[in-house]
């Protein structure tokens, strides 16, 4: 039997059943979405197209210890799975391509989760589009990836993931003494543990300050690539950054005050953190830039603004705050996130050596 050309359905590789969903895709999810879909797939699929972010391990000559340094690679080749026909692609293939993938692009657990839901979208659309010999449900129900394969992220040191109580308080007071309004909303993320991009989407009309002072969140900074110039664009979406980040957050007294001083300023303006002479909204970016100027007055150590969040709810737990309750306030859908990334021991150095003399003496 000789089927008419009409009714033929087209060869497709992997490669191009992409193109035909991320087009699609294009019109029906929001630009930041698309953005993290692009650079996933040039990751992950089209390295000759960007540049792979790797691990280096070298080895450090006077101490012995060894060294893993990020570093960057360009002009790699795609992997020979992308451009072969899905007529021809069977489970075990797509199941190998992960487990190389996740191996050569050094992907943790985490990480590896961006590409398991990039191929499935992908290979969903072409099991709709009939390209596929195969049920796509067949292979995500039995992929068992060796634990050996994932790079395990580096344990990183108490000291870079929080603000310690006197560096804290040397940054409060530094911030909350100033006049200046980014140095003001530093003080205030510190006192309410925003996420920096919640913080410079924040609108005054999404502030109350009298009664049952709170904050609705509802917003965030985005970042995503221009589909007509092709640049980099810094914007606000008026969606939270996940489900459960539309929340209301509670303030304490002294936030309060912060947010009136703030009003003071950039009350005529539609942001919170805005120029009080140009209106001009300041964006993640710039609030990092602040935080760097001030550990510096400060002769702190710098840490990113995203730190001052764990640094709050890590304060709030060392004084003995129900952990629901900080899971509220951050936004976590799960109290596991809340307590394995965000709740780090405040006890400093000093502090320590006292309780430990305490308890077992000094000689």
């Amino acid at each position: 039997m000789i089927i008419p050309q009409e009714d033929r359905i087209p060869v497709r590789t992997f490669a191009e059943a992409y193109e035909e969903w991320i087009n699609e895709k294009a019109i029906e999810i929001r630009p930041s979405s698309l953005s993290r879909y692009k650079t996933d797939a040039r990751r992950f699929f089209f390295p000759e197209l960007g540049t792979r972010t790797t691990i280096k391990e070298e080895i450090d000559e006077k101490t012995g210890t060894v060294i893993r340094k990020r570093i960057h690679v360009t002009g790699l080749k795609p992997d020979p799975f992308i451009h072969r026909p899905l007529s021809e692609i069977t489970r075990g293939d797509v199941i190998a391509f992960m487990k190389r993938t996740i191996k050569d692009c050094q992907l943790t657990p985490k990480t590896a989760g961006g590409l398991r839901i990039l191929i499935g979208e992908v290979l969903a659309y072409a099991e709709d589009k009939q390209y596929l010999e195969f049920s796509v449900s067949q292979i995500f129900g039995q992929i068992n990836i060796p634990k050996n394969l994932y790079t395990q992220k580096p344990q990183h040191n108490r000291e870079d993931e929080v603000f310690l109580p006197t560096e804290r308080d040397t940054l409060a007071v530094h911030c909350e003494r100033s006049s200046d309004v980014r140095e003001l909303c530093v003080a205030l993320m510190l006192r309410s543990g925003l996420r920096v991009g919640e913080l410079v989407a924040l609108r005054w009309d999404h502030v109350k300050l009298d009664e049952s002072p709170c904050l609705r969140i509802d917003s965030t900074e985005i970042q995503y690539d221009d589909p007509v110039t092709g640049k980099r664009v810094t914007g606000v979406q008026d969606v939270p950054k996940t489900e459960a980040g539309g929340r209301l957050v509670l303030l304490p007294g002294i936030a309060v005050t912060i947010l009136r001083r703030l009003k003071l300023q950039t009350a005529r303006n539609e942001f919170v953190c805005s120029s009080p002479s140009t209106g001009r909204r300041y964006t993640a970016k710039n609030m990092n830039d602040a935080l760097k100027r001030v550990c510096k007055s400060c002769s702190i150590p710098y840490r990113s603004t995203h730190k001052t969040r764990k640094t709050y709810a890590s304060t709030l737990v060392a004084d003995g705050t129900n952990g629901r309750f900080i899971q509220s306030q951050l936004g976590h859908k799960s109290y596991s996130t809340t307590e394995q990334c965000y709740l780090y021991d405040m006890t400093e150095t000093e502090k320590g050596f006292e309780e430990l003399n305490r308890v077992f003496g000094t000689s």
